[in-house]
């Protein structure tokens, strides 16, 4: 799914191409077709030339992989993978990195009564 900008740049495209579908029509029709068929070859080079240098440039830049990340600083071990996995999650999960301290995500849990002193807890 396109996002907005994405669906405008597809009616634009659309728009464009509308236009030049018409613009082609009304200009073979004033010519007549001998003269359009000498203009539309010529426009059809340029246009196959236009095409194999975007496929050139797309190659060139497309076949370039990103630089793997530096090794951190601390400790020399590389990247970081974070995974979630053989278990059941209930509620958020944060991923991250030298995470320190306690750490709770959502309500606070309840401190465990401690049982009065000289005695057993209740039963309830």
């Amino acid at each position: 799914m396109a996002g907005r900008g994405g669906k405008a740049a597809i009616w634009a495209g659309g728009v464009l191409f509308a236009g030049a579908v018409v613009a082609m029509g009304v200009y073979f029709a004033r010519v007549g077709l001998e003269n359009a068929d000498r203009t539309a070859s010529v426009v059809g080079a340029f246009v196959g030339v236009a095409g194999l240098a975007v496929t050139l440039y797309a190659l060139v830049n497309g076949s370039r992989t990103p630089a793997p990340p530096p090794p951190d600083a601390e400790d020399g071990h590389g990247a970081t993978y974070n995974t979630v996995k053989d278990g059941t999650v209930h509620g958020p999960v944060i991923q991250g990195r030298d995470f320190h301290g306690d750490i709770t995500l959502g309500p606070v849990p309840p401190r465990p009564e401690e049982p009065p002193p000289g005695g057993r807890g209740t039963v309830r």
